[in-house]
């Protein structure tokens, strides 16, 4: 079988459930296209030379990895402090309730 393209197919063999068998295949999950540069112009990074800036899954799991939020998360004049902690962002988002 083929997959469409720009789709995935995940398929599930055999479930097993109590006395029962089933045979199921998960739907299809469509796959996303980056959109580098649009997300580029909406990103409010102010760090020079990021090279993770329009590539937000990348940026996420960089900050993600290091206990931080994206720039994207944080008003302006908090972001250009470049502190991206989760601790900040509670005490931001706290502060402008």
């Amino acid at each position: 079988m083929t997959c469409p393209e720009k789709f995935w197919y995940m398929w599930i063999y055999e479930v097993k459930f109590a006395h029962f068998t089933t045979f199921l295949c998960a739907a299809s999950i469509q796959i996303m296209e980056c959109r580098k540069e649009e997300n580029a112009e909406n990103c409010n990074c102010t760090y020079p030379g990021c090279s993770r800036k329009g590539v937000c899954c990348e940026c996420l799991h960089y900050h993600w990895s290091m206990k931080q939020l994206p720039a994207c998360l944080f008003p302006p004049d908090v972001e250009k402090t470049y502190d991206r902690s989760i601790e900040r962002f509670i005490e931001v988002y706290r502060e402008r309730r």
